[in-house]
C-alpha cells in the first residue's frame, strides 16, 4: 500500500469520527442542555419567589414551633400539593402540633426521634 492510500484512509476515518462527534453534540447534547436550562429558568420564574418567601417564613419561625401549613398556604398562594413539594425541596418536614394543627419546620430543627 502506498503512503497516499494510507493517508487517505486515516483522513477518512478521522473525518468520520469528527463528523459523528459534531453530529452528536449538535443534534442531541446541545438541545438537551438547552431544554434543561429552560426548565430551570421556568422553575425559578414560577416557584423561586415562593421558595424564597417560604424560606424566610421558616427562618423566622419560633424555635420548635415551625409554621402552620395553613399560614404558609395563605401567604404563598399555593395549593396543598404545590406547597408540600416546595417545602420538601427546601428540606422541611411536616409535623402535627399538640393542638392537632399541621405545621412545618426545617428537618434539622425537628429530628424524627426528638418529638415522638
Amino acid at each position: 500500500m502506498s503512503d497516499e492510500y494510507i493517508a487517505g484512509l486515516i483522513g477518512t476515518a478521522l473525518g468520520a469520527a469528527i463528523g459523528t462527534a459534531t453530529s452528536y453534540i449538535t443534534s442531541y447534547w446541545a438541545p438537551l442542555r438547552l431544554e434543561r436550562r429552560r426548565e430551570k429558568r421556568e422553575e425559578e420564574r414560577l416557584w423561586g419567589p415562593r421558595k424564597r418567601l417560604i424560606r424566610e417564613m421558616l427562618d423566622n419561625a419560633a424555635p420548635g414551633k415551625g409554621r402552620s401549613f395553613k399560614t404558609l398556604k395563605l401567604v404563598t398562594g399555593t395549593n396543598d400539593d404545590e406547597l408540600s413539594r416546595l417545602l420538601v425541596e427546601l428540606g422541611a418536614r411536616g409535623f402535627t402540633r399538640e393542638s392537632g394543627e399541621v405545621a412545618w419546620d426545617y428537618a434539622e430543627n425537628r429530628p424524627l426521634g426528638k418529638y415522638t
